[in-house]
């Protein structure tokens, strides 16, 4: 299923609640409301969960005017659009940059502007692939299921199709799988 629009995926999520669509988020309905609430907060919970291919780009930062208290000589904020770090190395430790990422920001001695890899919000699901889409209308159902139906058997039914939309997005490439670290075995270093 296409979608084009915030309203468009929060439909499909209310589909599969068994619920009526809604026209916008400003329709009045207790649902477009509970829709408008939970879009971003799940949007921005799943793209963390994985690294989808269509939220990966590239920013340069600029360092703060303001020096952290102690520690590293430079913070550069994260970008509005910051989810996370976008990088595979970073997640298995063998990171060579001297960066620390703490709330407001990357700390680090190195002299800006950084060019930073990272999953941004993209909150256009025009610009979603298909499989993202179809995690994103799960995620939200299961979000919204107990104040819609109050059904433990239905969010337990959502919570499996959520799976599996999950194994068919990593089968079909749209998501980034985190490389595993190889161990160094004779077979590896004999030469």
């Amino acid at each position: 299923m296409a979608i084009s629009s915030k309203v468009d995926a929060c439909n499909w999520a209310l589909r599969l609640l068994g619920q009526e669509s809604i026209s916008s988020f400003d329709d009045g309905t207790i649902l477009s409301d509970m829709c408008a609430d939970a879009f971003e907060a799940v949007l921005r919970s799943e793209l963390e969960a994985n690294t989808w291919f269509f939220s990966r780009t590239l920013g340069q930062i600029s360092a703060s005017e303001t020096a952290p208290d102690f520690g590293k000589d430079y913070v550069y904020p994260y970008p509005a659009d910051w989810v996370k770090l976008d990088n595979l190395s970073y997640e298995l430790g063998t990171w060579d940059r001297d960066w620390e990422l703490k709330a407001d920001g990357i700390h680090t001695d190195e002299e800006g502007p950084l060019d930073v890899p990272y999953i941004y919000l993209e909150d256009d699901p025009s610009k979603w692939n298909g499989g993202f889409s179809k995690v994103f209308a799960y995620a939200l159902a299961i979000d919204l299921v107990e104040d819609v139906t109050s059904s433990n058997v239905k969010k337990e039914q959502l919570e499996k199709e959520y799976r599996q939309a999950l194994r068919d997005a990593k089968k079909s490439k749209g998501i980034q799988k985190t490389a595993r670290r190889i161990r160094a075995t004779s077979w590896v270093t004999v030469r």
